[in-house]
């Protein structure tokens, strides 16, 4: 399994060698399209665990999975999401069951989310026309486009190497962008309805949505009925120490100042989960498989949240799945996606 921005970009530039060579060289090659693929495969980041969810069927999503929480229920939430790293709003597909958003869908998604605003972070560039600018042929480019939606939401692959220095992991970047794209939206349907602001995030996009609600005004404030963060991490230093170990994560964490937009002086989501609005309703989602935020950093958002309002844990909720692994807790287990929709829907029945 691939992670991170600078294995992306390593293997990016070998995928597009290999595409170059199966373009000038030899364009109907079978061997140079396969390495060229393989390539590509490879810096998407190939787990067979969410094809196996979501293309195969070994974690089927019962119909009750896929049913609305309520008839209605549409009409009274306006759901905005961030997505992970490497990923775009297309990743909001894993939650928001086989109906889909704007075209596109995952048949074995379950309903987790409602009316959902999906949002591109700095660094994803939807793809417009022909891609890639190269000759390449059409079925496969469709081949390409297919594994980046199935994998990581991304519409065109290319954008993620090539705009890696606007890479943010839950600072302003993000911050700003997410805080843009609600006010706006926001603010169009503020006239029609008084429906109630659902935020959820998922990895980065979780600690993003944490940092941009300690930047909302009071009024904002009134409008958020629950805050959703599935799979946050505490601080970049620390996830990267618990994954590559004591010596290569400061390595790559000073690796990723020079080649994203990373700075090490910003605060961490967990210095602003210390300023975390009292009053607003936060659950937060981890589990015990999860190998590239470990639980215990989930947990330390949670604690400092609770610390933050005195050890009041009333409207601070944690589910901990058991199965399940990172980017991929609604999708991957049935028992882990069964006790995530009942958490999820005993909380819209509390708040909303």
């Amino acid at each position: 399994m691939i992670y991170g921005p600078v294995h992306h970009l390593l293997l990016g530039l070998l995928a597009w060698v290999a595409l170059a060579l199966f373009c000038w060289l030899a364009p109907q090659s079978i061997f140079i399209g396969v390495l060229a693929l393989c390539a590509l495969g490879i810096w998407l980041g190939r787990d067979t665990r969410l094809l196996g969810a979501l293309g195969q069927g070994q974690c089927p999503t019962p119909p009750e999975h896929q049913t609305p929480f309520e008839p209605d229920f549409t009409q009274k939430v306006v759901t905005f999401f961030y997505p992970g790293l490497g990923g775009s709003w297309m990743q909001a597909l894993r939650y928001v069951g086989p109906e889909g958003l704007n075209g596109s869908s995952l048949p074995n998604a379950p309903r987790l989310l409602y009316s959902i605003t999906g949002i591109d972070p700095p660094e994803v560039v939807p793809a417009r026309g022909k891609w890639p600018a190269l000759g390449a042929p059409w079925f496969f480019t469709t081949i390409i486009t297919r594994m980046g939606v199935a994998l990581h939401g991304i519409k065109n692959p290319m954008v993620y190497f090539l705009n890696a220095p606007l890479v943010s992991f839950a600072q302003d970047g993000d911050q700003q962008r997410f805080l843009s794209a609600l006010r706006d939206k926001a603010n169009a349907t503020r006239a029609k309805n008084a429906r109630c602001l659902v935020l959820a995030g998922s990895s980065r996009g979780a600690s993003t949505v944490l940092g941009a609600v300690t930047r909302m005004t009071p009024e904002e404030l009134n409008r958020v009925g629950l805050v959703l963060l599935e799979g946050a991490f505490d601080t970049v230093p620390a996830v990267a120490r618990a994954r590559f170990g004591s010596w290569l994560g400061p390595f790559i964490t000073w690796v990723l100042t020079w080649t994203t937009a990373y700075d090490s002086r910003a605060p961490t989501p967990l210095d602003l989960a210390k300023s975390f609005p009292a009053k607003v309703p936060v659950a937060f989602i981890t589990s015990e498989a999860d190998t590239v935020v470990p639980m215990a950093h989930t947990l330390a958002l949670r604690d400092a949240v609770v610390a933050a309002r005195g050890g009041n844990a009333e409207h601070v909720h944690v589910l901990i799945l058991k199965k399940s692994g990172h980017s991929f807790y609604a999708n991957q287990d049935l028992e882990d996606q069964t006790a995530y929709r009942a958490f999820v829907d005993s909380l819209y029945r509390k708040y909303i």
